[in-house]
């Protein structure tokens, strides 16, 4: 590993099932993904809206100045992604919210980097379709604007488990976003009824009062990491 790049991650010296970086793709099983999601959430709950709350509580004082937000909530998403990622092993407690300062630089400065790389098709395309909007025709622009949002959320499905490769596997900035894609090859579809489930279930918990949503965004939450175990196969 080169410790001069600082949007390299530090390996992950983890158990279970091993998967090279760019390994074959799984499938995904929406159904499974939910009802795996909902036992751990019932197993872990005390413990997941614990870690919700800290997390947000987390993400709400360091967004206070830019710095704090650039510097810090990185630091505690890493956190709250590692704990998410122990529920199945049982080992996740709340101290893991503060593991990525464990090894700071090579933990932050990497999903900082991936975060704003996986910024850039969008602000692109958004940039582009403004620009024929002003120079071309307002009709033309708004339809363009309505392919690249499209565009934009089909990159955002192929990406959504690139944290998880960085924080489970170690792996970089690039490499993440590269495995992510790679995974998911062939899977939108399962990725969009995943996201129409997910939204659905968390809509419902919002519908009871909101007070159903500390239960349903645990549940969707975990059941996105199974999902990452099931492309993965750890």
């Amino acid at each position: 590993m080169n410790d001069a790049n600082p949007f390299r991650a530090p390996e992950a010296q983890l158990g279970g099932g091993a998967t090279t970086p760019n390994g074959t793709p799984g499938q995904i099983d929406v159904g499974a993904a939910l009802s795996e999601g909902w036992q751990y959430t019932k197993d872990n709950l005390g413990l997941l809206i614990g870690a919700m709350f800290v997390f947000f509580l987390l993400v709400f004082v360091s967004a206070i100045t830019v710095i704090g937000y650039i510097f810090l909530v990185p630091t505690f998403a890493w956190g709250y992604y590692r704990l998410l990622l122990n529920v199945p092993g049982g080992q996740a407690q709340i101290k893991d919210m503060f593991s990525g300062f464990e090894n700071y630089a090579a933990r932050t400065f990497p999903l900082l980097g991936m975060v704003i790389l996986s910024m850039l098709p969008g602000l692109g395309l958004g940039m582009i379709s403004g620009f024929i909007g002003a120079t071309i025709s307002q009709t033309v622009g708004g339809i363009f604007q309505l392919v690249t949002t499209i565009g934009a959320m089909y990159i955002s499905f192929r990406w959504m488990f690139s944290y998880f490769y960085m924080i489970d596997q170690g792996t970089g900035a690039v490499e993440s976003l590269k495995t992510s894609w790679h995974a998911t090859d062939g899977q939108v579809v399962h990725l969009l009824l995943f996201a129409l489930a997910a939204v659905g279930i968390n809509l419902a918990g919002a519908l009871a009062l909101g007070l159903g949503l500390f239960v349903t965004v645990p549940m969707t939450t975990m059941a996105m990491v199974v999902a990452y175990r099931q492309l993965s196969g750890r």
